[in-house]
């Protein structure tokens, strides 16, 4: 039996699911690992997959520090947190809030947005006061204004920047920028990998 505390790891991710890594040194990124059954009867498991005891899974973390368990030795590209979203009157015209610079691992195959959650789609919306501005290895994409003619905002398509993109391990840098010294801010943000 394996718990929270025991020579086991057990890391619960951000969705609530247990992760247990059997004893030994802790792991990394990339480690093949035994899957086994936690206290509660559940197995380790991430997401939908579908593990059993005794298969082989792989390692991976997450941007919060999270391990997490992926079967079939592959893993996948994770949604990484941005901001919880903010408004706020501008200090001057044309300031730019700095929101950070983020790691995200694309896998080649999803098409990646910024959207309002980890669920969403490209067909839900975002809105910006007044812009996005994406930098990468790659340059820079800057989003269409958010605000209408007279100084509303308005929502829109999430922003796609795929082709912001490198396989393998990203940094990407966003920021909220002002146009009419109005006000600045956005809706939260998440980096998403969308495979639909």
């Amino acid at each position: 039996m394996t718990s929270q505390g025991d020579n086991s790891i057990v890391y619960t991710t951000q969705n609530g699911e247990k992760v247990a890594i059997p004893p030994g040194n802790a792991p990394s990124i990339g480690d093949k690992v035994l899957v086994h059954r936690l206290p509660d009867g559940t197995l380790a498991i991430h997401g939908n997959s579908s593990i059993n005891v005794g298969d082989t899974v792989l390692v991976t973390r997450t941007r919060t520090g999270e391990y997490i368990a992926v079967k079939g030795g592959v893993t996948s590209s994770n949604c990484v947190k941005v901001t919880d979203g903010f408004l706020r009157d501008v200090n001057y015209q044309y300031e730019v809030v700095n929101l950070g610079t983020f790691n995200f691992n694309w896998d080649g195959k999803a098409r990646v947005y910024l959207m309002q959650s980890c669920q969403n789609t490209p067909n839900d919306t975002i809105w910006a006061d007044d812009y996005i501005q994406v930098t990468t290895s790659k340059g820079t994409l800057n989003s269409p204004s958010y605000d209408d003619s007279n100084h509303y905002i308005q929502s829109g398509p999430p922003v796609e920047i795929t082709s912001m993109l490198v396989v393998g391990d990203n940094e990407i840098t966003i920021n909220i920028c002002d146009l009419y010294a109005w006000s600045i801010g956005c809706a939260p943000l998440y980096i998403v990998p969308y495979y639909g």
